[in-house]
């Protein structure tokens, strides 16, 4: 089962494909542990909570988290468990 609780897309306006190559300049990674003050920052500069202690749990529950980068930042991020 698959279980969708939120999808946050930052700094871009949806887009109609379905399958994209990133844009120059762009670089897809995955964040650990040890992004998660990272994360925090991140999640505060668009007004959510960032809560680092609920991040950790994630992380320590198996929680993988992949994000798109740019130079000026994180610009998307999503939260993977199976």
């Amino acid at each position: 089962m698959i279980e969708w609780n939120r999808i946050v897309l930052l700094s871009r306006e949806a887009g109609t494909a379905g399958l994209a190559a990133l844009a120059p300049g762009q670089r897809f990674l995955e964040l650990h542990a040890e992004d998660c003050e990272r994360l925090v920052r991140t999640y505060r500069q668009y007004g959510r909570k960032g809560d680092p202690q609920r991040m950790l749990r994630r992380f320590r529950h198996g929680f993988r988290c992949f994000a798109i980068e740019e130079d000026t930042g994180l610009v998307g991020w999503f939260w993977v468990m199976h």
